[in-house]
């Protein structure tokens, strides 16, 4: 398989490049050849030696590349700047090769739990973000498998930010290698059979997105792992059916998905944590919500009986859920009591 090269390694080779080609005696244009003085020949023109190099030369050609390399490396360093000052990102990972530009996933604890997140590379350094969501999380260090564009899944231990900065990767610099072991397959709609072009494939230390049709590659690792497409409705997430694999390294496995053909669909409001359940901190106009006559400040407690105290705000977001049209019986709570409320989902966008 052919590995991807970004935009802006090349725009750095070919800087380094350019200067050397500028520097070396072959770069240098030719002068005038010597010219014999008699007392009736014209002083030889001198040839200028400051200044850019004349339109249109290979010369003006050559630091129209460095210049333009330049500035690609200056936006870089702007960008370094942004996620070094970012408070999300909470893990900073030197890595090698010292990529200038990629993009990665990070699966943190299991390669297979679905605790992923969106990684930046810039400049050799791999900026892991939102590590620890959870302030009662006890835990300082954290392990996990990163997955860089380009390579295989490679395990990490790092430790979470402290008052005096991000965390850092132990073993630094994390060693990145080419990826031997290779999943691909297309993801379908239920029903039509239609690609799933805007969809997404997670798991085994991994993550990939379709293309227009709805086809995926993915580098993972080389053990028994799980995966799971996903396309995002609205606000929801429609979720296939978990794959057990056992990828075989050297080889490549096909791995086909089909996607529910339905839209999820589901209150219709924006919530939060508290104690004692979920509070809903904005009611969306026309959705389901709306209709039954939910309001901002009711305290969800019990949602088709289940009580909401302690549960995840994922397993929330998954029983809120549904097909669009079905009912949820939703148990909430304010000041003037408790009231039990029958909600019909409705697609949100």
């Amino acid at each position: 398989m052919n590995r991807r090269r970004t935009g802006a390694a090349v725009a750095l080779g070919a800087l380094a490049l350019a200067l050397l080609w500028w520097l070396s005696d072959d770069a240098i244009a030719p002068g005038p050849a010597p010219v014999a003085q008699t007392p009736d020949a014209p002083a030889p023109t001198a040839r200028p030696t400051l200044g850019a190099p004349p339109p249109g030369t290979a010369a003006a050609a050559r630091a129209d590349l460095v210049a333009e390399a330049a500035a690609e490396h200056e936006a870089l360093l702007a960008r370094q700047a942004e996620l070094e000052a970012d408070p999300n990102v909470q893990v900073v990972c030197d890595v090698a090769p010292p990529l200038p530009v990629a993009a990665g996933y990070l699966a943190i604890d299991g390669h297979s739990d679905g605790n992923g997140r969106v990684v930046e590379v810039v400049l050799g350094k791999a900026y892991l973000p939102l590590v620890k969501l959870d302030p009662n999380d006890p835990r300082s260090e954290y392990e996990g498998w990163l997955t860089i564009e380009g390579f295989g899944p490679a395990k990490v231990r790092f430790g979470g930010a402290t008052a005096d900065g991000p965390g850092r990767c132990h073993d630094a610099p994390i060693q990145l290698t080419s990826g031997e072991t290779v999943v691909t397959g297309t993801v379908t709609h239920q029903g039509d059979g239609k690609p799933a072009k805007n969809a997404w494939v997670e798991g085994c230390g991994s993550l990939a997105h379709t293309d227009d049709d709805g086809h995926y590659f993915m580098e993972v690792v080389a053990e028994p792992c799980s995966m799971r497409a996903m396309r995002q409705d609205g606000m929801l997430r429609t979720v296939s059916d978990a794959v057990e694999i056992t990828p075989v390294a050297g080889q490549d496995a096909l791995v086909n998905f089909t996607l529910p053909g339905y839209p999820r669909a589901g209150l219709g409001v924006k919530v939060s944590m508290v104690e004692g359940g979920v509070r809903i901190d904005e009611v969306i106009p026309g959705g389901g919500a709306e209709e039954a006559g939910l309001t901002a400040g009711d305290v969800v407690v019990a949602l088709d009986g289940q009580p909401t105290e302690d549960l995840p705000m994922q397993e929330f977001v998954d029983l809120v859920g549904g097909q669009a049209g079905s009912p949820l019986v939703v148990t909430v709570s304010n000041g003037a009591g408790t009231r039990e409320l029958t909600v019909i989902r409705r697609e949100l966008g």
